[in-house]
């Protein structure tokens, strides 16, 4: 059997000499079948062609109402040119734009231009088959357009889809920022503060023209660099503290103190702002900085000029203080701290009269000071807050603000305890040389006086009656002259400070008192010491003369006879212990009105006292001397007809 024909091969059947009919109906009829398979073959394969057709058209139909939906709901505008730059297409939101404008030429209907523009995007594209992008300046505004080239199955370009997107609000913000921009700079840079600008790791980003002059840069030369970089060593912890406040978002202004290019200090203001992001993280800080170099001198000025008045003030051994017109105390010097006892800080603001012995007459002082200016020699008495006097004179005067106003009153205190003691020294020499005179003037001349009276006497009696009473009442007297020129010996002495004291033992001198004068005639004399053998007291070789001084007036004033008593006890007195001499008599005693003055230098023209006034004096001086005291009494109480008692204190050691 043959093989089926070939393409081009004719589809015939050939007989040879050995083919049956049969044989040949047989090979006919699959001939037959085969043709009839093959015609069913290609009608199955040419209806399958259709259908997809049909599918791939539908498809595209499809995808083409896709895109036409995109390409009408756009809100940007989209253009389809030719390579020529005529118009093909544009959808919806280039025709609210610009209007129907198919067919025509891009840069017409767009610039309203005869020619393309230079540049366009549109021509970049075209020629370099790249997509180009550029903003233009149309008809309606600012415009930003991508341009797209169209490229067919050769390769070549046949034209450009513009994606055109309008941006003359945004470019007009720009503008407007640009502008704001501009005109910040401008005010920035014309600005007579140093501004500075720094990141999150305290980094230039920016400074104006004032801020780098101030310290000697360029802005070049400081941009990028740390702001510690500028700052001076002894300022460095100030700055870390201030960097710490700004990374909690706090405000800080503070002076400031920068180094410049050369290595010297600048002092400024600083007014600080931290700059956050929107999670209120620290981004970084803004400083106004001013120059407060002038300031600092100024003020440096003035604190040399107040340091150098109150080293004036201080180095015043006067106190010295200001008034206020309500009569407070706003400044004092330390020696108005020395005389007070109180503290500066607080005198001032207490009242000025409050310091002194007669309150009253200071504030009546500082008021005459505000009334008629200036006061002069004005006598206080400054009480030291433990009780101890300073006699002052004040001499004052007002003194105002700049605008003539009166502030207050300033005032000095000249101490004049010293002037005070000397005063009270001459006149206690000046009384010391009355006494003096006065002895010599009348108690002396008295006794001479009485002496010469015996002797002529004597003179005229005959040489054995009475001679003898006449010559002994002259010795007696001049034995009292001889006394009482010793006892002012003594007290000139004690006056020089000659006499030293020590230690001496009371019992001792009482006892020597007790036998020089025991054996005086219907005079006893007895000494009671208390079971004591000793009373230790500082004093010197004069304390004889004070018992001695008591025992010999009381002998001589209680007539013919009289009973005299040494009593000597040691007693606790405001916690102190004393040792307590009392000497007693039974004479006549002294009167109440003369108890006061029988210490006096002298008494006048009194009998009841006759004589005792320089040896009490001396012994009230010499007690005195050694810290005690002295006084008289009655011996019996209410009485002082009775006997006198003379009572001493001395301190024990």
């Amino acid at each position: 059997m043959k093989s089926d024909p070939g393409p081009g091969e004719k589809s015939g059947i050939t007989r040879n000499k050995d083919t049956s009919d049969k044989d040949l109906i047989a090979e006919l009829e699959i001939r037959v079948a085969f043709l009839e398979n093959e015609l069913r073959l290609k009608h199955d394969q040419t209806v399958l062609d259709i259908a997809e057709r049909d599918q791939a058209i539908e498809k595209l139909a499809e995808k083409e109402r896709f895109l036409r939906n995109i390409f009408e709901c756009i809100k940007d505008g989209i253009s389809v040119l030719d390579k020529d730059l005529n118009i093909l297409q544009v959808n919806p939101a280039m025709e609210k734009w610009y209007g129907h404008v198919t067919g025509k030429k891009c840069y017409q209907a767009y610039h309203g231009r005869s020619e393309p523009c230079e540049p366009c995007p549109s021509i970049r594209a075209i020629k370099t088959g790249s997509t180009q992008s550029g903003v233009v300046h149309d008809l309606k505004g600012w415009r930003e357009i991508y341009a797209f080239p169209l490229v067919n199955d050769r390769g070549e370009v046949t034209g450009v889809i513009e994606h055109v997107r309008d941006i003359d609000e945004r470019k007009q913000a720009q503008e407007a920022l640009r502008e704001s921009e501009e005109k910040y700079r401008r005010v920035v840079e014309a600005a007579n503060e140093g501004i500075w600008i720094i990141d999150r790791d305290m980094r230039t980003t920016f400074v104006n023209d004032r801020m780098s002059s101030m310290l000697g840069y360029t802005m070049e030369e400081m941009a990028g660099k740390k702001i510690e970089d500028f700052t001076s060593d002894s300022y460095l912890d100030v700055l870390n503290s201030d960097m710490e406040m700004h990374r909690r978002g706090v405000k800080v202004r503070h002076d400031f103190q920068f180094r410049r290019k050369d290595g010297s200090d600048l002092w400024c203001m600083v007014s600080a702002t931290p700059i956050l992001d929107d999670k209120g993280v620290f981004a970084g800080g803004v400083a106004m900085i001013t120059d407060v170099t002038e300031r600092k001198r100024a003020e440096e000025a003035v604190r040399f000029a107040n340091a150098y008045n109150r080293s004036l003030i201080e180095a015043s051994i006067d106190p010295l203080v200001t008034i206020s017109p309500d009569g407070k105390i706003t400044d004092v010097n330390m020696a108005t701290e020395v005389a007070t006892g109180i503290s500066r800080d607080d005198l001032i603001g207490t009242d000025f009269s409050n310091y002194f012995t007669d309150p009253d007459m200071a504030r009546k002082g500082y008021k005459k000071v505000f009334e008629e200016g200036s006061v002069k020699d004005y006598p206080l008495e400054i009480r030291h807050r433990d009780g101890h006097i300073t006699h002052v004179l004040y001499n004052a005067s007002i003194y105002r603000d700049e605008s003539g106003i009166v502030i207050g009153v300033f005032a000095t205190a000249r101490d004049i305890s010293e002037r005070k003691r000397a005063e009270e020294a001459l006149v206690e020499a000046k009384a010391q040389a009355e006494l003096y005179l006065d002895l010599l003037g009348h108690d002396i001349n008295n006794m001479h006086q009485i002496a010469l009276g015996y002797l002529e006497l004597a003179r005229d009696v005959s040489p054995v009656a009475g001679k003898s009473e006449f010559l002994d009442k002259p010795i007696e007297v001049l034995q009292r002259g001889a006394q009482l020129i010793q006892n002012v010996r003594k007290l000139r002495k004690l006056k020089e400070g000659v006499f030293q004291t020590q230690e001496v033992d009371v019992c001792g001198v009482l006892s020597d008192v007790r036998r020089e004068f025991g054996a005086v005639p219907n005079k006893a004399i007895t000494l009671n010491t208390n079971g004591r053998e000793r009373c230790i007291i500082r004093a010197n070789e004069l304390l004889h003369d004070v018992f001695a001084n008591l025992v010999s007036n009381a002998i001589k004033h209680t007539g013919d006879r009289a009973d005299i008593a040494i009593d000597l006890d040691v007693l606790e007195d405001h916690d102190r212990e004393y040792c307590r001499v009392m000497v007693e008599d039974n004479g006549p005693g002294i009167p109440d009105d003369f108890k006061d003055r029988i210490f006096n230098r002298m008494l006048r023209g009194t009998t009841k006292a006759k004589g005792m006034g320089l040896g009490l004096y001396l012994v009230k001086s010499l007690v005195e001397s050694y810290g005690g005291r002295v006084w008289v009494e009655d011996r019996v109480s209410g009485d002082h007809t009775k006997g006198a008692r003379f009572v001493v204190m001395l301190p024990t050691v």
